[in-house]
């Protein structure tokens, strides 16, 4: 064998061997490639799923927010009705009686009118009728005449014309949610709620008895808490909670920053 032979034998090898290497790594990287498409699949697949269960949720939930209204205003309200109807009746029987049932009487009437405003807010069409703003301050009136707590309301003048219905009903959801926790486990004297600012949408401050919200939700208590951080995940908005012990609560809820004009 010559040594031009030799050579040219050692440039074959070595060919042969970097088309073998070359074909490895090109199926490595096809292989790879393949894996990456699968999983960005699966995990749209996931993502979907899982967006299509959470609205599946909120629509159930709201559709049990909407029956509780129809059968508050239709049933209990229709039972005060009758109540009234009973007293009135009484009252032309022994006209003598009238002064000892108006007690009764106003307690019926501020029953039912109390009964109408939670039956209008638990209803998705009549949310959809009205701006957030107006939605925040109707409830903040009605939470103003049961509520042994001071109740202030200060509200912004920014338009929040990117939200879209859906953000809007699970904001004032969210509201509710925040409101119900201030009122049952605050234990403050006054809280304060602001809408329509041009760095919030809603912020609510209570000076209650406060707490460590990383104790809390590390607990598995906070089931409260957990349910208005969901929602606000949910709608695409920004929940942030600043508490600290014996220093009161804020909880702020904010579009998220995707335009910076916004």
């Amino acid at each position: 064998m010559t040594e031009h032979s030799i050579y040219i034998g050692i440039v074959v090898v070595t060919l042969i061997i970097l088309l073998l290497i070359a074909s490895i790594i090109i199926s490595v990287f096809v292989a790879n490639r393949q894996r990456l498409r699968q999983e960005m699949k699966m995990s749209d697949l996931k993502l979907s799923y899982e967006k299509e269960l959470r609205n599946a949720e909120l629509e159930l939930r709201e559709q049990l927010m909407s029956h509780v209204s129809r059968e508050l205003h239709d049933h209990v309200g229709h039972t005060l009705l009758n109540m009234q109807l009973i007293i009135e009746n009484r009252k032309l029987d022994d006209p003598q009686r009238s002064e000892q049932l108006k007690p009764f009487e106003e307690l019926l009437k501020n029953a039912s009118d109390q009964l109408r405003l939670l039956s209008r807010s638990l209803s998705q069409e009549y949310l959809s009728s009205l701006s957030f703003q107006e939605a925040i301050h109707k409830e903040v009136e009605r939470l103003s005449e049961f509520s042994t707590m001071k109740v202030n309301y200060v509200p912004g003048t920014k338009k929040y014309g990117t939200l879209d219905k859906d953000q809007l009903l699970m904001s004032y959801r969210i509201f509710q949610e925040i409101i119900n926790n201030v009122i049952r486990h605050s234990s403050a004297s006054e809280f304060t709620v602001r809408s329509n600012f041009q760095d919030y949408l809603l912020k609510v401050e209570d000076n209650g008895r406060g707490f460590n919200p990383e104790e809390v939700f590390a607990s598995g208590k906070a089931s409260g808490l957990k349910n208005i951080r969901k929602r606000a995940s949910l709608a695409g908005l920004d929940l942030n909670i600043q508490s600290l012990e014996n220093q009161g609560t804020t909880i702020t809820l904010s579009l998220l920053k995707t335009n910076p004009n916004e």
